[in-house]
């Protein structure tokens, strides 16, 4: 008979519990957990029952490790990107010691030229003719043109108003019986004065003698007998009479007033049935062509300037002028010329001033040149001839320009400036023509300086 291992276990008979026993529920749960098969017991993880995970873990040591890797790569990258351009960069060319070639210089050759000098200015454009319209009489307006508004257009001598003519009409008759009463007066005296003359012969002849040459005074007929001063009475009324009714006729025609020239209305402060003064005015009206414009200019630029004066005109033409303005995205121009200059200065900016006369007032793209409008004007005077002509940014301090010599040195030169405009300088003297002007900047600049174009290349 062998005996046990006194390690081995032997299943007790109480460990064998019957099936429906547990299913009842009536075995000890520490029973029936060491009944429940290994396989069928659920894994129990202990890292989530206490709230650790091992996929965070590994989520905050990559973005740690990322953090640290990515600046080191883009270090890597860059630096084996500096290093391949050094490689590949050629070796520059070094200048040889001792060998001054020269600063380099951008220069253009100069050549003299005729150029036209334009004297530019703004202005407004103003009427040559503008009145105010007024009755020569008074009275009640009885009719009214209707193109008499503001912005019409009339014609010269067409019907604008008229005053009602009633009561001239009265007068003019009254001035005519007047004159018929004064006709019949000198008709009258004529006759008186026939008779008187008449009745003298008679007596003359029946004297046998001239009375006019008796000795005595009393004896001869007086001027009053011989009717003179009657006549001379009666000549002097009809006169008058005659003088009322042109008077009153005259009166009558100044009723209907007419425009004097062609232009347009300005203004009208008129309407039927208004009592109107002798001179009041009532409207103004401008003639719309020629248009003017009063230019200032500074006193300088009136040499270059040829003006048509009155006294000294010699049938020559003034300079001709430019006038330009941009309406939307077209840009008009309208051509003048100067026709005077007026006798004064302007006192706040010590200007002269120019006028500038446009006949046509219609502009290259058909617009008719209104007044009050601000325009450029661009006046053409006379010509530089035999001119050098250079930039602004050529001209150096003191008025001088620089100068590359045919032996490559600079040259400084003072010249002596004819005109400036917003563009360019002129001058005559300085430079001749052919030679080489430097309109590069250049520092520390020194005559006899080493030069070198631009353009050329160093050996």
């Amino acid at each position: 008979m062998q005996s046990k291992p006194p390690n081995s276990t032997t299943p007790s008979p109480k460990a064998k519990v019957p099936s429906t026993q547990a299913a009842k529920g009536r075995v000890p749960n520490a029973v029936q957990a060491s009944q429940i098969p290994p396989q069928a017991a659920p894994p129990v993880n202990r890292a989530e029952s206490s709230g650790f995970s091992f996929q965070k873990l590994l989520g905050k040591s990559a973005k740690a490790l990322l953090k640290i890797v990515i600046p080191l790569l883009i270090l890597a990258i860059g630096a084996g990107g500096t290093l391949f351009l050094i490689k590949q960069k050629k070796p520059t060319r070094t200048r040889p010691s001792g060998k001054d070639l020269g600063k380099p210089v951008r220069v253009v050759p100069l050549q003299r030229g005729n150029y036209s000098v334009t004297v530019k200015a703004q202005a407004s454009t103003e009427s040559l003719n503008e009145l105010t319209l007024a009755a020569e009489i008074g009275g009640k307006v009885k009719r009214i043109s209707p193109d008499l508004i503001e912005g019409g257009w009339v014609r010269k001598n067409q019907f604008l108003f008229s005053i009602d003519d009633a009561e001239l009409q009265l007068k003019i008759q009254q001035a005519k019986a007047n004159l018929a009463k004064a006709e019949y007066e000198v008709d009258l005296v004529k006759a008186q004065k026939e008779a008187a003359d008449q009745g003298l012969k008679a007596f003359q002849s029946f004297q046998g003698k001239d009375i006019s040459k008796m000795p005595t005074q009393t004896s001869q007929p007086s001027a009053l007998a011989r009717y003179e001063p009657q006549m001379k009475q009666a000549e002097a009324g009809l006169k008058s009479v005659i003088v009322s009714l042109k008077q009153a006729e005259l009166n009558l025609k100044r009723t209907k007033i007419l425009a004097p020239f062609s232009g347009y209305v300005r203004s009208v402060s008129l309407s039927e049935g208004q009592i109107i003064s002798p001179g009041l005015g009532v409207a103004k009206i401008f003639r719309g062509s020629p248009v003017i414009v009063k230019v200032q200019v500074p006193l300088s630029d009136l040499e270059w300037i040829k003006v048509a004066q009155f006294k000294d005109h010699d049938g020559q033409l003034g300079s001709m002028a430019v006038l330009t303005k941009k309406i939307g995205k077209t840009m008009h121009q309208w051509r003048g010329r100067v026709i005077r200059r007026l006798q004064e200065i302007n006192a706040l900016g010590r200007l002269a001033v120019v006028v500038i006369e446009i006949d046509k007032t219609t502009s290259n793209r058909g617009f008719t040149l209104p007044l009050g409008m601000f325009v450029d004007v661009a006046i053409v005077g006379k010509t530089l001839e035999n001119t050098f002509r250079i930039s602004h940014e050529s001209l150096r301090q003191n008025s001088t320009i620089w100068v590359m010599t045919k032996e490559n040195k600079l040259s400084i030169r003072s010249i002596n400036i004819l005109r400036k405009d917003d563009k360019f300088v002129y001058f005559r003297k300085g430079i001749k023509p052919g030679e080489k002007l430097i309109t590069s900047p250049l520092s520390d600049a020194v005559n006899g300086m080493k030069l070198r174009k631009f353009s050329q290349k160093t050996k």
